[in-house]
């Protein structure tokens, strides 16, 4: 079967520093990275519905597939795309391990399902609509871009992202009031 666009996707791993009152997790911060290995390989072409075949050792289950099809539907239908899209993945990057793997799929089949409908989008748009987490554009960087990049949250609002790629820094500083 041939495919129209291919996506390679990077594990990433997130470490939090555990706050041991009664406000929970991740309240004290984090840091994550991507790593190289074990990757992941996602396959698209259009359909007229959402198709998914997941050919890993440690794969989806049907009830995950049900959700990001559902996912997929609709964001076609609020963006009246003409195509959903075909995903077959693979590699050796398993889900439901720790590597972010289903977050990085979410991302990658809305990411085609615009690519394939020629439908201008940015980082920001993917993360919005991923409904994967306010702060999955740390997914999305290593995806699109690699480097290393930082973001400061304080009372779960973002403070200051730091993006150092390639020698060159970007910053974006947010007030809070």
């Amino acid at each position: 079967m041939n495919y129209n666009l291919k996506i390679t996707a990077f594990p990433r791993i997130h470490m939090t520093l555990i706050g041991m009152n009664s406000d929970g997790y991740r309240i004290n911060g984090g840091i994550g990275f991507s790593i190289t290995e074990p990757k992941i390989f996602l396959l698209f072409k259009t359909s007229d519905s959402f198709l998914f075949k997941d050919i890993r050792k440690a794969n989806f289950i049907s009830s995950e597939i049900n959700r990001l099809k559902n996912k997929i539907d609709n964001i076609q239908l609020e963006y009246d795309f003409k195509y959903s899209i075909m995903c077959q993945i693979c590699g050796e990057c398993p889900t439901h391990f720790g590597f972010g793997s289903s977050t990085l799929t979410y991302l990658a089949c809305i990411e085609a399902l615009f690519i394939l409908n020629n439908y201008p989008y940015d980082n920001e748009l993917l993360t919005r609509i991923s409904s994967r987490g306010a702060l999955q554009v740390l997914v999305l960087i290593p995806i699109s871009q690699g480097g290393l990049y930082l973001i400061l949250v304080f009372h779960k609002k973002v403070i200051l992202r730091l993006l150092l790629h390639r020698f060159q820094l970007s910053v974006k500083i947010y007030l809070l009031y």
